[in-house]
């Protein structure tokens, strides 16, 4: 019974710190992964103090205000985080525009990623156009930029499907406080199926205005069963990141 108690205290005693933590990192800005270095490395430290005053205060909670008033002011400490990040930290903090956030609408999140991808993409084909032009036969500028929107709008809703879907399939699999239901995770992935085949339609569509020939939509149909299997390893992958943003992303501050 002791032990129990002991425990339940441990991990209220870790959620305390937690917030403590979570107050001076929050309203910073810088990319995921940067973010998650300084959660690790202020818990670790806010850990240590709390050990070091627990021999000397009366009680836990007297213990928990000493450590917090040693850490100092979360106010100050979120400015210097944030003075620490670099330009270049704060460029890649587009990654985050790619995620679907916890209670995030369908809506909301089609509209960032577009946003993100109609600054990103064109920057990213624009020099393969230009490179085309110089090298070999030059292309017609009208085509070129038609071919520019094309890839474009294909490559967005390529990222929205995949993202979206794996982002789904995750919580599905290994969401945090839900219930886990694999046939829902199976069904979002299934789903999927058709997504290879309809954007080459799409593509074809776009450029020639015509649909693509026999052969091309077979391949296009033999290759569908990618779609799910990218959905699951993008699941898989995003399954650190999830498990940790939704834990830290739970915690209530006090305002």
């Amino acid at each position: 019974m002791n032990d129990s108690n002991k425990i339940n205290t441990d991990q209220e005693t870790l959620t305390e710190l937690k917030i403590v933590v979570e107050r001076a990192v929050r309203p910073v800005r810088a990319s995921l992964a940067r973010k998650r270095g300084m959660r690790e490395e202020l818990l670790e430290h806010l850990t240590m103090i709390f050990e070091e005053e627990l021999s000397r205060a009366d009680s836990e909670q007297a213990t928990l205000k000493q450590a917090a008033k040693r850490f100092g002011d979360t106010g100050k400490l979120s400015q210097e985080l944030q003075g620490s990040v670099t330009l270049l930290n704060r460029f890649f903090r587009w990654d985050e525009n790619f995620r679907l956030e916890l209670g995030e609408s369908l809506p909301h999140y089609f509209c960032k990623v577009v946003l993100t991808t109609a600054v990103i993409y064109p920057l990213m084909f624009l020099p393969m156009l230009l490179l085309t032009n110089l090298i070999g036969k030059p292309m017609v500028y009208g085509f070129s930029f038609q071919l520019l929107g094309v890839m474009a709008v294909v490559s967005t809703s390529l990222t929205v499907a995949l993202v979206f879907s794996s982002n789904k399939v995750c919580r599905s699999l290994y969401g945090i406080r839900t219930q886990a239901s694999r046939r829902r995770a199976i069904l979002i992935s299934l789903a999927t199926l058709p997504l290879f085949p309809g954007l080459l339609f799409l593509t074809y569509l776009g450029l020639a205005l015509s649909v693509p020939p026999p052969q091309t939509m077979t391949l296009a149909l033999i290759l569908a069963p990618l779609a799910p299997i990218l959905v699951y390893l993008l699941a898989r992958i995003a399954e650190p990141e999830m498990r940790h943003e939704a834990e830290w992303a739970e915690l209530e501050l006090e305002s």
